[in-house]
């Protein structure tokens, strides 16, 4: 086995170890209560629902999709835990599809830096261990990609199947889902991919049927308001203007390890501060410089989406001359991506969040990756050095996130007592974390 093949069997050993050690501390709180209510519903009628839960703004998740990913897992085990072992063999099944169309295309060596960066993520990993809408996401992303760099040459009635069915799919899942309709059309309008009209249609329908209870609905009036309303908070046009700005932030920050305040609430700073000890002084300093070194790794990221997108000459992307058009269209998808996202930011009428926009976080991954490729195996030790320590950190941050993060802090006992837990959701905990 070569080189770049340990590399990418480690690596992908390393990810899944972590995955497996976040869903094994993972914990319940209101966003997941809001999901386990509409699937309970379901198990318990054995009738599909309209919508899943309300989100941002007032909005709310269309089809059944959801409660179905969420009951079906709960009704062969009825563990608070099972709907995130579902979301983890998504995630697999993400980075398989991912592994397959990057290294065939551009070769071992960029497929290795790239996984260095989506699979040993703290923004995929933090979203790969519970309960959460937004940690759906990662494999209709892989799917787009996929589908679209099937379709680059020539329309072919499978892949417009299945990239209809992955956004009409992706419509009940998220609202981020915008992302990857603009994304699409922004790739047919340049002429990037070419469609099958009748895989199209015909991949709406099927990515449809989950949506019949919701038509349903709406046909009899009992459907409430889906759309998110506008904020009220700040004027329209400030909103977008904003939301546009934090998209482009939000990019960088996707390929780096700097996960924002999901990081600061994985150390409790004031606990430290009221009990001084020793210990206590030395953690809080040791989260200070990993919190430092992980948003001082975004200018990396900055320096990589340059170079990247400027087709800077020390940016060789593939393993192959000849799969240079390849690399290309790779580059032309990552940037429509980006466009595509700046256009739904501003678009949007509530205010951008990180989890609204881990949609694009494959795409977000491609410049770093192929900083990463020339930096891994530059004549430089230096600059592999800051590579590989790049790598590392971000290995450090989930760690952190592991063993800080309130959503991976399982509480029992009187905690749990204290807890607001919904009665319907109480039977899914566990004996040994009852009360």
């Amino acid at each position: 086995m070569n080189r770049p093949l340990r590399i990418i069997v480690a690596i992908l050993f390393a990810g899944t170890a972590l995955q497996v050690l976040l869903w094994s501390r993972q914990w319940i709180y209101g966003d997941q209560y809001a999901l386990f209510a509409p699937a309970l519903e379901f198990l318990e009628t054995n009738r599909l629902v309209p919508y899943a839960k309300t989100t941002s703004g007032g909005g709310r998740i269309p089809g059944s999709l959801l409660p179905l990913l969420i009951g079906l897992p709960l009704q062969w085990w009825p563990d608070y835990r099972a709907p995130a072992l579902i979301i983890g063999l998504l995630h697999i099944a993400a980075v398989i599809i991912l592994s397959t169309c990057i290294g065939r295309a551009l070769g071992a060596r960029f497929l290795a830096a790239y996984l260095s960066v989506y699979w040993l993520s703290p923004w995929r990993l933090y979203h790969s261990g519970f309960l959460w809408e937004p940690a759906y996401v990662f494999l209709p992303a892989a799917l787009h990609l996929v589908s679209t760099y099937r379709l680059r040459e020539q329309p072919n009635l499978g892949w417009s199947i299945l990239l209809a069915a992955t956004l009409t799919l992706a419509v009940q899942l998220h609202g981020s889902f915008v992302v990857l309709v603009i994304l699409t059309a922004l790739l047919i309008g340049r002429r990037l991919i070419r469609i099958d009209l009748r895989g199209a249609i015909l991949g709406t329908l099927a990515g449809g049927l989950t949506l019949i209870p919701t038509v349903h609905a709406l046909f009899l009036g009992r459907l409430p308001r889906i759309v998110p309303q506008e904020t009220e908070d700040f004027s329209r046009v400030l909103v977008g203007a904003l939301n546009a700005l934090k998209s482009l932030a939000y990019w960088l920050r996707l390929g780096s390890p700097d996960i924002g305040r999901r990081l600061r609430q994985a150390v409790d700073f004031e606990v430290a501060g009221e009990n001084p000890t020793v210990w206590a002084s030395l953690v809080s300093s040791l989260a200070t410089v990993i919190i430092t070194v992980s948003i001082a790794s975004v200018l990396i990221a900055l320096i990589a989406s340059w170079r990247y997108f400027r087709c800077h000459p020390s940016l060789d992307l593939t393993d192959d001359a000849g799969r240079e058009s390849l690399a290309s269209w790779f580059r032309s998808y990552a940037w429509w991506c980006l466009v595509a996202l700046c256009a739904a930011a501003a678009i949007s009428p509530v205010p951008l969040q990180g989890w609204h926009v881990v949609i694009v976080f494959h795409a977000a991954c491609l410049p770093v990756a192929a900083w990463l490729r020339a930096s891994f195996w530059a004549q430089s030790p230096s600059l592999r050095a800051i590579a590989t320590s790049f790598v590392v950190l971000k290995v450090v941050v989930v760690l952190v996130l592991a063993f800080g993060h309130p959503m991976y802090r399982p509480v029992s006992g009187d905690q749990l007592i204290r807890q607001d837990l919904p009665e319907s959701i109480r039977p899914l905990i566990p004996d040994r974390a009852r009360p």
